[in-house]
């Protein structure tokens, strides 16, 4: 049976049971990691509202100025 993503996150459980002490480390981490997907969320959701906004209500001023 191949490697499947939730045995991979299983034994690395296994390997944080055994010590411990990177468990502090573990958790700062993955509170930092959540962070930073929440920081790129609204970053995107920002650039896509601001596409629609051009898109609806782009630039309308007359470029034939002759």
């Amino acid at each position: 049976m191949p490697d499947m993503p939730c045995d991979v996150g299983f034994d690395s459980t296994l390997a944080l049971i055994d010590d411990l002490g990177k468990l502090p480390f573990a958790v700062g981490l993955s509170r930092k990691a959540k962070g930073v997907i929440r920081q790129n969320l609204y970053v995107s959701l920002g650039v896509i509202a601001n596409a629609l906004r051009l898109l609806m209500f782009g630039n309308h001023a007359r470029s034939d100025a002759a």
